[in-house]
């Protein structure tokens, strides 16, 4: 017994021009329902609001959590509505530049720290991120150079 994965069924009817399998719709659907579909599975829709998002990401900062913290952002959606609105949040920005700085994305860093602004209440916090981050630029660059 051979089994075929949804996706897989679909692709290949999609590149055969068949119509694509749907058992949950009945059966088949044409093409471009079938992508209608597919495309409105694939994108789950976002029910929470940024100060919602901004609660989970202090939380998770206060905790010290930051590999939790990072993977909480990982899952949050691609739409670009939606990452317009969530980087409006100091918080959620405050998050991504923790996350961004723990994981060694310096240049990520940089770019969040150069384009939003903060309020006073972040800038401690955030400016020691900016000046270790160069420090382990540096010192990153002198083992390589020592190395050589």
């Amino acid at each position: 017994m051979d089994l075929f994965s949804p996706l897989r069924l679909y692709t290949a009817a999609a590149a055969s021009g068949l119509p694509a399998p749907f058992p949950m719709f009945g059966g088949l659907l044409p093409n471009s329902a079938a992508a209608a579909t597919a495309a409105s599975m694939a994108m789950p829709l976002f029910n929470f609001q940024p100060t919602q998002v901004a609660q989970v990401c202090e939380t998770l900062e206060e905790s010290g959590d930051i590999d939790r913290l990072g993977r909480f952002l990982w899952s949050l959606p691609v739409n670009p509505a939606v990452c317009e609105a969530l980087n409006k949040n100091e918080s959620i920005l405050r998050a991504r530049a923790l996350v961004a700085f723990h994981c060694g994305n310096y240049r990520e860093l940089y770019h969040i720290l150069e384009s939003h602004k903060f309020t006073k209440a972040s800038h401690a916090k955030l400016q020691a991120m900016w000046l270790e981050a160069h420090y382990q630029e540096v010192r990153n660059c002198d083992l390589f150079l020592k190395n050589a």
